[in-house]
């Protein structure tokens, strides 16, 4: 689950943990955070369940391992 929210709203229900991490006041939930930079979205944060956010990190990880693994066999041939 993620959900879209503004700087405000961002400054009054959540507090900042540390990097890209949240904490929401009301719920005890930690939260993912990264700013929108397109133009419908400007200024506005995402905040990213962070189970759903680990995961995602691992499979770009495991793909971009696979691509270096390929790419250095092929450099190497």
């Amino acid at each position: 689950m993620s959900k879209i929210v503004s700087p405000q709203e961002l400054a009054e229900r959540f507090t900042h943990i540390k990097d890209n991490y949240v904490l929401e006041i009301t719920t005890g939930k930690t939260w993912a955070v990264v700013k929108l930079d397109k133009p419908q979205y400007e200024g506005m944060y995402q905040l990213i369940e962070l189970v759903r956010f680990e995961e995602n990190m691992e499979k770009i990880a495991e793909g971009l391992k696979q691509f270096f693994d390929k790419l250095n066999e092929e450099i190497k041939d």
